[in-house]
């Protein structure tokens, strides 16, 4: 019964324990490699803008799974492109949230333009060409401009 006792509560510090380390891996880069930007060090350092990047990363996957070629390279090139963005920010915590947010608002969109219309090679089209329309006041990284 000890034995058993003294196991529960190694798992239990383990899990605590584990739970404040920092992950070693975001979803898009390598937390441990050598050459990260401010901003990948950010998302490291950021339990909730690392898991940002991973619900983004892993919805990327999925669409580059479930359809054809032309599609998934629009998207690497899209994912690419934002990469960029998030680069920009630095180590701006505000900055790198709203790229975030709009990188999920525009995979959101181009899954509802999948899911619903016949023409589906039209759609990462028409959802940059939306996103670029509402991004126009505001220069790469989503900054706004200062007056």
């Amino acid at each position: 019964m000890r034995m058993v006792r003294s196991m529960v509560v190694a798992l239990a510090a383990a899990a605590v324990l584990g739970s404040f380390v920092a992950p070693a891996m975001a979803a898009g880069f390598d937390c441990k490699g050598r050459s990260l930007t401010a901003a990948q060090l950010t998302v490291c350092s950021d339990p909730e803008l690392n898991q940002a990047d991973e619900r983004v990363a892993r919805r990327v996957r999925d669409l580059q799974k479930r359809y054809g070629l032309g599609l998934y390279l629009g998207i690497r090139y899209w994912a690419n492109r934002n990469q960029e963005f998030r680069d920009a920010c630095e180590r701006d915590r505000l900055c790198l949230v709203t790229a975030y947010r709009t990188q999920q608002r525009m995979l959101e969109r181009l899954q509802t333009c999948l899911d619903s219309s016949i023409r589906k090679r039209s759609c990462l089209r028409v959802v940059i060409n939306a996103e670029e329309t509402t991004a126009q006041g505001a220069p790469a990284g989503g900054r706004p401009r200062s007056q």
